[in-house]
């Protein structure tokens, strides 16, 4: 086989050479023995030549390496006697191993083929006595393996200024790993590091510093070795740009941060499917800067990205005068040094309360805190447009002033700068339109409070401008349950006291975070970010809790059932859903609470009694089939109601009250008390009009009560309507029913023929007596007339006086 095709398979297929290499390491043809077998190389001949020549010993089992450089191959001449494959290949250079397998004395020569050329002899090689060796140590039985989830490092093909990243396991965890390159300038391999939460894991790193041909030992604390061999060959091309804000040499304060702007863009192909690695924005691998220290004592992290900006945060935790040096690049590549950065000593006379980045929305507003001994605000501003910083006022120890994002910039970094004589402090800020503000809790339990007892709530909140902080309860209370009060700002940090104001066991209140300039305010809607529930207070006696219901019992679905709990102010069913629990009076330290089925036939749930220290279980209650319910009203006779004026039903066993046709009457439930109800219907509508009044239960059909007419103001109905006559010494009794009137007044017409007098009032039935009396008016006549609430008299009748003779 030609030498020039042999190349041309090595780059097609690059599988072929990890099994090649593969079966150098079977056959160990790493090493070379010097004792037997002595390099050759040939400085002044023209290529193609062999870096060996004349007669060469090798002892069975052993192996040396030796070069042909120029475009050729070489050829065995005896098969039997050795074994040989190739190690290496860089540029014009290609290593082979040969190891001695045949019989002591066997020998072959090697012959060196050129195109055109004659195949020419330039080495034989005779197999020589194997050497003594002493009994090999005991095997370890430690097993090293590599990943598949990460490049396998057997046989890797690199280039130079590649980087890649490779997982490496021991079967026994209790065993350490160590790993070291043989030559530092083709492969720099960094420490092992823990994989957390795997035991017996590592990872590391491998650089690709200069090119050629090593092996990478892994060593495990039990004495077993593992050894991988490595090519680097051609220079990766950079798939990238990388462009930073920071160049030069700069100094951090000693516990401070800074923030460096990195902007990157991946150039590399879209969907290369032999491209290394996992695609992160594209290209098929890893796609995202790096920026490295290599001090453990300043760090490096990366906060948040915009696009192809990146933010990246240098914290320096050393002493004054330590020193880093920063390196940049992007995954699988080897990173480049950017700049040194060294430890300063800490501003002594400002600082912020807010150090680390801030996150907001176009518009958001945010106030900070620049402490300062300072007679003066120091000045404040930013770097660019995307922001602005105004002094709002001073405050203890320092000044405050207020951030705001300019709500028709685009999205980008801002760093904030407080500067305050030769000294200066800052924090980044990044506006995003698609940010929706974020609030944390220190605590997502619930908070139990005894009356006077307090709290206080730490909430991160970042974005969403300047928020607010209520307190809120739960619908049966009628009081405030706690005060809710901004105590601390610390930078993003808020500490948010609430102190305990009820006494009543089980009461809860909400902690309440608005923010009301975020675009994504909703007044309609509000967040709980905090619960707080009354506890018993501690120094309070106990009192014993006992219930006057123990037995389990069956409630019909349409009824309901008093509990009287003592000692025990929480009472409530296991399934919420089931039951409706109502407290309707309280005595003393006695509870009674109403049960109402609210589930199905069947169900049932078990009642407990708390006194906010113990619970106790009271019984089971199930649901049973409804019970018809008798209903009845007070009146049931039809009747008139003045235009505007009120009358009041008394309901029984019913649970609703209504009228059958809308907008005649309005209707107001007053009150209860056990089964009954009272009802008051007002007369809106048009006189003359008209509603029938009906009255229900659920499940059951409804039933009409009577019919209610509107009539105008001042009407009224009397018994007496026709004319009569009223003999001397008699009298005679009307009565007039005027529905809702205040007033009613009769009066005859005539002088003094006839005297009238109110006699008596029920309800809205109003009597008057008329008596003939005076004897000179004989046969004389007068009209009755009617007046309701003092508006005008209407005639009813006419009465006349007369003699009547009696049987």
């Amino acid at each position: 086989m030609e030498k020039s095709h042999i190349a041309g398979v090595f780059r097609s297929h690059s599988r072929l050479l990890s099994l090649f290499l593969a079966l150098c390491a079977v056959f160990s043809l790493i090493g070379e023995s010097p004792a037997y077998a002595e390099a050759v190389t040939s400085d002044t001949a023209s290529a193609p030549y062999a870096s060996i020549s004349g007669n060469i010993t090798v002892p069975q089992g052993k192996s040396i390496t030796f070069t042909i450089t120029g475009d050729a191959y070489f050829v065995i001449g005896t098969s039997g006697v050795i074994k040989s494959c190739m190690a290496s290949w860089i540029g014009d250079q290609y290593t082979y191993g040969i190891d001695a397998v045949g019989e002591p004395g066997s020998s072959t020569g090697l012959y060196l083929v050129a195109p055109g050329q004659e195949a020419r002899k330039f080495c034989v090689i005779t197999v020589g006595p194997p050497e003594e060796t002493t009994p090999p140590p005991k095997t370890p039985t430690t097993q090293i393996s590599y990943s598949d989830n990460y490049y396998d490092l057997r046989f890797k093909d690199l280039k130079q200024n590649e980087m890649m990243y490779s997982e490496i396991a021991v079967s026994d965890p209790e065993v350490s790993l160590s790993i070291a390159s043989n030559n530092d300038g083709v492969i720099q391999a960094t420490p092992l590091q823990k994989i957390d939460n795997r035991p017996g894991h590592y990872m590391v790193a491998l650089y690709a510093v200069g090119q050629g041909y090593t092996t990478l030992t892994i060593t495990a604390s039990d004495g077993t070795i593992d050894n991988m061999p490595v090519i680097v060959r051609g220079v990766i091309d950079k798939d990238y740009t990388l462009t930073s804000d920071t160049n030069q040499d700069f100094t951090i304060a000693q516990n401070g941060s800074y923030f460096m702007k990195v902007n990157y863009t991946y150039q590399g192909p879209t969907d290369d499917p032999t491209a290394r690695g996992n695609s992160i924005g594209g290209g098929g691998r890893l796609s995202i800067p790096l920026l490295v220290s290599d001090n453990p004592n300043i760090q490096v992290t990366l906060v948040t990205h915009n696009g192809s900006e990146f933010l990246f945060r240098i914290d320096a935790f050393g002493a004054v005068g330590q020193s880093a040096t920063l390196y940049t690049g992007s995954y699988n590549y080897r990173p480049e040094k950017l700049c040194r950065v060294t430890i300063s000593s800490a501003p002594k006379n400002i600082r912020l309360d807010t150090t680390g980045l801030y996150q907001c929305d176009p518009g958001d507003s945010y106030r900070f805190v620049a402490y300062t001994n300072s007679p003066t605000p120091p000045a404040a501003g930013s770097d660019n447009s995307h922001v602005s910083v105004q002094y709002v006022r001073k405050v203890d120890g320092g000044y405050e002033y207020r951030m705001t994002a300019q709500p028709y910039e685009s999205d980008g970094y801002s760093q904030v700068q407080v500067t305050s004589g030769s000294e200066t402090v800052s924090f980044p800020v990044l506006i995003d339109y698609t940010f929706f503000p974020s609030v944390e809790s220190d605590t997502h339990q619930t908070v139990r409070l005894a009356k006077g007892e307090s709290y206080t709530y730490k909430f991160t909140i970042m974005g969403g401008g300047e928020p607010t902080f209520t307190g809120g309860y739960n619908a049966a209370s009628t009081t405030p349950i706690i005060t809710v009060q901004l105590v601390k700002k610390d930078g993003s940090n808020y500490y948010v006291k609430v102190t305990a104001l009820s006494d009543k066991i089980g009461d809860e209140a909400y902690v309440y975070i608005q923010l009301l300039n975020s675009r994504y305010y909703d007044p309609n809607s509000i967040t709980s970010y905090g619960t707080v529930q009354i506890k018993p207070d501690p120094s309070a006696p106990v009192i014993p809790m006992k219930s006057d219901t123990t037995s389990s019992f069956t409630l019909a679905q349409n009824k309901f059932y008093t509990f009287k709990i003592t000692g025990a102010p929480i009472f409530k069913p296991d399934h919420e859903d089931r039951f409706r629990t109502e407290l309707i009076r309280k005595s003393g330290n006695d509870y009674y609470y109403r049960i109402l089925p609210a589930g199905f036939p069947g169900q049932t749930a078990e009642f407990s009694m708390s006194n906010g220290i113990t619970t106790q279980r009271v019984c089971n209650v199930t649901i049973g089939a409804l019970i018809p319910v008798v209903m009845k009203s007070d009146t049931t006779q039809n009747f008139s109601l003045t235009q505007g004026k009120s009358y009041t039903f008394k309901i029984t066993g019913a649970t609703g009250f209504n009228p059958g046709t809308l907008n005649i009457f309005k209707t107001e439930l007053v009150k209860r008390s056990g089964s009954d109800s009272y009802y008051k219907i007002t007369a809106i509508g048009p006189v003359g009009s008209s509603a029938g009044m009906y009255m229900g239960v659920a499940d059951q059909p409804v039933q009409k009560v009577c019919v209610v007419s509107i009539t105008e103001l001042g009407s009224f109905l009397s018994d007496t309507t026709s004319n009569f006559t009223i003999p001397l010494g008699k009298n005679y009794t009307f009565k007039i029913t005027a529905q809702g009137a205040k007033t009613v007044a009769l009066t005859a017409g005539t002088g003094n023929t006839f005297r009238v007098v109110s006699s008596k009032r029920d309800g809205n039935d109003f009597y008057f007596t008329i008596s003939a009396c005076d004897i000179t008016s004989m046969g004389k006549s007068s009209g009755v007339y009617v007046s309701v609430d003092g508006l005008a008299p209407k005639k009813i009748c006419v009465v006349t006086l007369g003699v009547i003779k009696l049987p």
